[in-house]
């Protein structure tokens, strides 16, 4: 998956019901773009040695786990999402 240039660095922020911040970074997942653009030649050798049902499996968990955290938040019970960072702004020239 290195080679093929599938794999993105991630982070994940949220906040804690009693107001305390929790970040995890320095994780990769697979960018599903890039998944999308592979030629069916490199697919078909993903899918051959099982590679590509992990990758089916790994995505489907990712988005398991942000259901779970909602519904943990409409509870009272899990993480509240951090706000979404915000690219800095340029410099201003002088």
């Amino acid at each position: 998956m290195v080679e093929l240039g599938l794999l993105k660095e991630m982070k994940a922020d949220a906040t804690l019901p009693g107001g305390e911040k929790l970040s995890v970074d320095g994780f990769q997942v697979v960018d599903e773009d890039k998944l999308r653009e592979l030629r069916g030649d490199e697919l078909r050798k993903m899918n051959q040695n099982g590679m590509l049902a992990l990758i089916f499996a790994h995505l489907f968990s990712l988005g398991q786990i942000r259901d779970i955290f909602a519904r943990q938040v409409q509870q009272g019970r899990g993480p509240i999402p951090g706000p979404q960072a915000k690219p800095e702004p340029a410099p201003a020239e002088a």
